[in-house]
């Protein structure tokens, strides 16, 4: 990725003009940084996760899009605590009772 396609690529989604001013962090806290990737078919999309990691965003540009009232970029958010895996299983011998484990062979 080259600088110029970054810039292009950003360019859209930050007005200029608001660049130098400063930002009241508590009024607009970030949500997330996002970093610009590409497709295996070699397509550019924009991705982030939240700062407490909890979601990731996808932005991808909306390739079915056939009408100006369509809109240009579609958003996907992921709920990264619902897709963690399995919950951990306690595999502690505190059930198991003293006589059990005596009598075991090895």
């Amino acid at each position: 990725m080259t600088e110029s396609n970054r810039t292009k690529l950003t360019g859209m989604f930050v007005n200029e003009s608001y660049q130098d001013k400063p930002i009241d962090t508590e009024v607009n806290k970030p949500l997330t940084g996002l970093y610009v990737n590409e497709t295996k078919k070699g397509d550019q999309y924009l991705s982030g996760k939240t700062m407490d990691g909890t979601k990731k965003y996808t932005l991808f540009k909306n390739g079915f899009k056939e009408k100006d009232n369509q809109p240009d970029w579609v958003l996907y958010v992921e709920d990264l605590e619902a897709t963690s895996t399995a919950p951990k299983k306690d595999f502690s011998l505190s059930n198991t009772k003293k006589d059990d484990v005596e009598d075991m062979p090895f």
